[in-house]
């Protein structure tokens, strides 16, 4: 009877072979998120080139259409380097920070990656979607970190975001971070 016994650190398991099993903790390890993280907001008029600034004063903004998700906006383009880091080739989305929302319920925010256009990103199955509750008290955000899963996205990708809220033309504005991935 073959078994996955587990590697000395809890949690990695590995197969008769000695290959980490798949969804074990080491595959966490190797996705990246040891690797440096940054955060980014958006240039004054963000493009499919050029869409991230370390500039903490211009968050990303996504206006959401009538109970469906709005127009997709470039929070990241083919120009930019989310993770500047020397020999970061890649990338991993992982947490998007609120700071203001024109409604106090629920986003359903997607996040889509790719060479061509957002739709062609989103048919391709080259997205990841995540809710934000926004959580305003006094019209400040809670601070809430919202988790983003993202597959690796190599670096000259465009990346789009779009909001869903049951407000038509609502808008949220937002920070989010990525964790850089050596060659």
């Amino acid at each position: 009877m073959a078994y996955s016994p587990i590697y000395p650190i809890e949690g990695v398991a590995l197969d008769s072979t000695g290959n980490m099993v798949v969804g074990s903790l080491g595959e966490v390890v190797s996705s990246g998120l040891y690797f440096r993280q940054f955060w980014w907001g958006a240039t004054g008029a963000p493009t499919e080139t050029n869409a991230i600034s370390s500039n903490v004063n211009v968050p990303c903004r996504v206006i959401s259409g009538n109970n469906a998700y709005g127009t997709a906006v470039p929070i990241c383009g083919t120009g930019d380097n989310p993770c500047p880091a020397l020999a970061q080739v890649s990338f991993n989305l992982d947490a998007v920070l609120p700071v203001t929302s024109s409604i106090t319920t629920v986003w359903k925010l997607r996040i889509s990656w790719g060479t061509g256009t957002c739709g062609a990103a989103v048919t391709a199955g080259q997205y990841s979607e995540t809710m934000v509750f926004p959580n305003l008290v006094g019209g400040l955000p809670s601070g809430n970190l919202f988790p983003i899963t993202t597959v690796r996205i190599p670096t000259g990708y465009k990346i789009w975001a779009e909001g869903w809220s049951v407000t038509n033309l609502a808008t949220m504005d937002f920070f989010w971070a990525c964790h850089g991935h050596p060659a």
